[in-house]
């Protein structure tokens, strides 16, 4: 069998078990299988009359069977994407989402080009942080995550950056213990525990739970964080906060009630949902 024969036929089958991007995710397992993983996608497109060892089609068909039983495909293939970079993951850490780009996005502006101390709260993989400390060379990061499953990928995914490695620092904890900062991030856990039953197959069979719920109707570390940041933000440093559907509103008011920041901003994701909470410090 040939790649591109392959291709179609892994994608047809993920399309008829009604997985949400069955041709993106054909591509990943049959670069995974081609060892092209981390190159360009040109380089599967070039690969489509290659013709697959009997060794490889097993492979790939072993895959496709993880996927099918709701393995996540990441997982599988032990890769994320997220900005410009390439993470490792795997069971015990939550897999980057283009919402939590938003995110990031939004606190690399934020910076720019200029000489700041950051504390990533939650890191998980690591990918908040290191697009900080990637994509603004001079700020200083900070990484931290309760869980030590998490911390062993954020420290190897560190690894693959050495250029900018040597700005992260990743700790154990919930880094609002010590230290003073002029922007403080976290994508925390914020799903109610009342909801996990509505959550995708892979997501909530694979992915840590103590990433995905929190007390609260889901809002009891965002509130945390919004009380206890002001104790370690510098005057004019910045909150931002991934928030959950609807939860947006109870974030701000949150934070006009506590008298700590300037007027809260909202900015929503790429399907239009408020998903990310910004505050200055007074």
């Amino acid at each position: 069998m040939i790649a591109r024969d392959a291709l179609a036929g892994v994608g047809q089958e993920l399309s008829k078990a009604g997985m949400e991007s069955p041709r993106i995710e054909s591509e990943i397992l049959l670069s995974a299988v081609l060892g092209i993983l981390d190159q360009p996608r040109v380089e599967l497109l070039r690969a489509g009359d290659r013709e697959l060892s009997t060794a490889q089609a097993r492979t790939l068909a072993s895959l496709v069977l993880r996927r099918l039983s709701g393995e996540p495909v990441q997982y599988i293939v032990r890769r994320a994407w997220f900005r410009d970079l390439v993470l490792e993951v795997g069971p015990g850490v939550l897999i980057p989402r283009p919402e939590t780009e938003v995110l990031a996005g939004e606190v690399i502006r934020w910076v720019g080009q200029r000489a700041v101390r950051v504390l990533d709260i939650g890191t998980g993989s690591g990918c908040i942080a290191l697009a900080v400390a990637t994509e603004c060379p001079l700020a200083e990061v900070t990484a931290v995550d309760v869980s030590p499953e998490a911390l062993h990928y954020a420290r190897s995914n560190r690894d693959r950056y050495p250029a900018a490695a040597h700005r992260v620092q990743i700790l154990q904890g919930d880094g609002l213990s010590s230290g003073r900062f002029d922007v403080i991030v976290s994508n925390p856990p914020y799903i109610a525990e009342s909801e996990r039953t509505s959550l995708p197959r892979d997501v909530r069979e694979h992915e840590p739970s103590v990433a995905l719920f929190a007390p609260g109707r889901g809002l009891g570390v965002l509130e945390r964080i919004v009380a206890s940041a002001p104790e370690r933000l510098v005057s004019g440093g910045l909150l931002a906060l991934e928030v959950g559907e609807g939860q947006a509103p109870v974030v701000v008011e949150r934070i006009a009630r506590s008298g700590s920041y300037g007027e809260a901003r909202v900015v929503p994701d790429l399907a239009g949902r408020a998903r990310v909470v910004l505050a200055e410090r007074r």
